[in-house]
């Protein structure tokens, strides 16, 4: 059923957004399940709204769980199946009346299992892209939480987006489940250098598999490395409070700062530099 933009959640006051260029668009995978795809989403996004004082909105495409509306306390009547099957243009005003609000700089479009559970299926590709650009209008940075979504849709985001991380666990099982995503990616017109795998709960110590075995397993490409900080991720988890609150000197914390100033820097650069556009935008540094 298609609803209008003055149904779709409570009406907000939006602001003309004048001389600025379009958003940063962040697509996150997962190569597992209990990788740890919407910790990662949720606290960068925190992060990114602490290190910009800029607008974030979070993207819950995860259609079998909807993850990011426990995480983030939220709730709310519509979300992104509705931007998706709407009847019209999906425009910026659109994504601002269904989003849902958890803070004056940080929103959320709701996964359909957030909104209505058990009634959709799997998220079509067909007008993500249109989606991904109305995002990018009103927002600094934009990030999809897409763990579930299928290798093409996966594709239509990961080629709309300045950059797109793939969540694992240093297990055998999802760096060949990441490899294999790369590949799927790259084959479907994603530039490579737009990839970055992070490696989640990670001990410099006592594992089973190096950042080197992981690097050459993965093409040569290095992965970004979060902290294996279990009790503070948990905890976060458990109780619906982002790391910055719960245990904001924790090791897992401080890397999210790090991911996020890294990316902060990349949007200013890109900004600052528009017309010596492609080459290189959107990789991490190793």
């Amino acid at each position: 059923v298609a609803h209008s933009p003055e149904r779709l959640g409570g009406l907000v006051a939006v602001a003309p957004v004048v001389n600025r260029r379009a958003g940063w668009s962040i697509t996150v995978l997962s190569a597992g399940g209990g990788a740890g795809c919407t910790t990662l989403v949720v606290n960068l996004a925190n992060e990114l709204q602490l290190t910009t004082s800029e607008p974030v909105l979070i993207v819950d495409l995860d259609y079998a769980y909807g993850a990011v509306s426990s995480y983030l306390e939220l709730e709310g009547k519509y979300g992104v199946a509705d931007v998706l099957g709407y009847d019209g243009n999906i425009d910026a005003d659109l994504i601002e009346t269904t989003a849902v609000r958890h803070s004056e700089t940080i929103r959320a479009l709701l996964s359909p299992a957030s909104t209505n559970f058990g009634h959709h299926g799997p998220i079509e590709a067909a007008r993500l892209s249109e989606m991904l650009g109305a995002c990018r209008q009103r927002h600094r940075f934009t990030i999809f939480d897409a763990a579930r979504l299928s290798m093409d849709a996966a594709a239509v985001l990961a080629n709309a987006s300045e950059t797109t991380l793939v969540v694992l666990q240093p297990v055998v099982k999802d760096i060949r489940v990441t490899r294999e995503m790369i590949q799927a990616l790259v084959d479907r017109g994603v530039a490579v250098e737009r990839i970055k795998p992070i490696l989640n709960r990670y001990r410099k110590r006592r594992e089973l598999i190096t950042i080197d075995e992981a690097q050459k397993a993965l093409g040569g490409i290095t992965p970004e490395c979060l902290s294996n900080d279990y009790d503070s991720a948990i905890q976060g988890n458990n109780f619906g409070k982002l790391l910055s609150n719960s245990a904001p000197r924790s090791a897992l914390r401080k890397d999210f700062v790090h991911l996020a100033s890294q990316f902060s820097r990349l949007e200013g650069h890109r900004n600052g530099s528009a017309d010596k556009a492609g080459h290189g935008i959107g990789r991490i540094p190793a």
